[in-house]
């Protein structure tokens, strides 16, 4: 289990967090958008989440008739709120390791319902900031926005490489109390496969929907591989910190 682990971390105090002090959350994050390329399947969207940890909605809003929408993120997410130390090892270093933290890594979710559910069926697709950068030597890139949210301000730096599944996993995040956004990149490059998130501001992003494939259902909400990019940084937890780490 996830809160029984022992995870080693180089942790750095500050006034701030010498006494375990909470910062006042007050980092929020303000999204306006303007949507973008193929609006295929948009006629079925009535109101559109951004959800923590997948169960719960901070915030929610209908899209205007001219295709744009805006959403605050400002609620602190309590209840699905979690330790660091269940997502970090010794690899990445933290600067406060009493930090509580939660996720939103599914995009903004288009629902055909307006009840607050979360059945499947209702679920018609996802609105995605994004940006495709792709090479002449196949080096490749895609970058969207996340966000995510701390109990009081945290610095995470470190690399981690997945032997197993074969890419390097990057943090280099500056995070303020509150609401953050952050952008998560996946590609390739000349060394090999890598997952990167960062804070520091990505030009070039579009706001874009993605239809979820009728014949799933719904259920095909997120992009495959970043759907599942927290739980493969809860895995990297649990892999033995033994193996050998090879540097970018």
């Amino acid at each position: 289990m996830l809160g029984a682990m022992a995870v080693a971390f180089t942790s750095c105090d500050t006034e701030n967090n010498e006494n375990n002090e909470i910062e006042t959350p007050n980092a929020r994050v303000q999204i306006n958008a303007v949507l973008d390329g193929d609006t295929t399947g948009i006629y079925a969207v009535n109101q559109l989440r951004i959800v923590a940890e997948q169960t719960h909605t901070v915030s929610s809003t209908s899209l205007n008739p001219n295709r744009t929408f805006s959403m605050l993120l400002a609620e602190t997410p309590e209840n699905v709120l979690r330790t660091i130390s269940d997502f970090m090892t010794e690899n990445f270093t933290v600067s406060d390791a009493n930090v509580r933290w939660a996720w939103s890594a599914n995009g903004v979710q288009a629902f055909s319902t307006s009840d607050g559910s979360f059945n499947v069926a209702d679920r018609v697709g996802t609105f995605w900031n994004e940006l495709e950068v792709g090479q002449s030597d196949g080096e490749f890139a895609i970058t969207r926005e996340i966000y995510i949210y701390v109990d009081r301000n945290v610095t995470i730096v470190g690399e981690y490489e997945h032997e197993d599944l074969g890419f390097d996993e990057i943090w280099n995040v500056d995070l303020r109390a509150g609401w953050n956004r952050v952008f998560f990149s996946e590609g390739e490059d000349v060394i090999g496969e890598f997952e990167e998130f960062i804070t520091e501001s990505i030009p070039g992003l579009t706001w874009i929907f993605i239809q979820a494939p009728p014949s799933q259902g719904g259920a095909s909400l997120m992009n495959t591989n970043l759907e599942n990019a927290q739980d493969r940084v809860r895995e990297r937890a649990r892999e033995t910190r033994e193996r050998g780490i090879r540097k970018r």
